[in-house]
């Protein structure tokens, strides 16, 4: 007798929900690079769809100005969405990203001897799009790679008697590698 055992695939249960978190880096062609880290989580509202959000912490390097040193810190909150372009039963995977970020930026103006400075906060809106590649290291565990192009839809910048010091304008380049449970 034959069987049909070995002919039928069960696909892959659907993953419900991830919790994470990922190391960061940001660059924008307004000078500003930030780098830091985020948690991140997700619920899947298909097979192939999910819905994610993330929590950021940044900092900057100090940024040369005519009259002193400009230092940045933000808080970043998000929402993505995003697509699993890859088959579900592969140990690995690609997902294409839709992402909307707020990213409040704290600048800290440091005065040269007899200069003076005032620093400021505003809050960058940003548009992003790109791909995050997966790897499922050990039961719900996976490595995470992701990179994104920027689009500062709400630009911020630090300025210097009138003139732009740096900032996050322009076109941005944003990655990230972390880890991830799904569940």
């Amino acid at each position: 007798t034959e069987t049909v055992d070995a002919s039928v695939r069960v696909p892959p249960a659907r993953p419900r929900a991830a919790f994470g978190a990922a190391a960061t880096l940001e660059h924008y062609s307004g000078g500003q690079t930030l780098y830091g880290a985020d948690l991140q989580a997700a619920l899947w509202i298909t097979r192939r769809i999910s819905a994610g959000a993330r929590l950021g912490l940044r900092s900057a390097f100090s940024a040369p100005a005519a009259d002193g040193d400009v230092r940045a810190t933000a808080f970043v909150a998000g929402l993505e969405a995003s697509v699993t372009a890859t088959p579900l039963a592969w140990s690995w995977g690609l997902d294409g990203l839709a992402r909307f970020d707020l990213e409040r930026i704290s600048y800290l103006a440091v005065p040269n001897a007899g200069a003076s400075a005032s620093g400021g906060a505003a809050t960058a809106f940003l548009a992003c799009a790109g791909a995050r590649w997966f790897w499922s290291v050990a039961g719900p565990m996976r490595l995470v790679v992701e990179v994104l192009v920027d689009v500062p839809v709400r630009p911020v910048q630090a300025t210097d008697s009138g003139g732009s010091v740096v900032g996050v304008e322009g076109v941005g380049v944003q990655s990230a590698i972390g880890a991830r449970a799904v569940f």
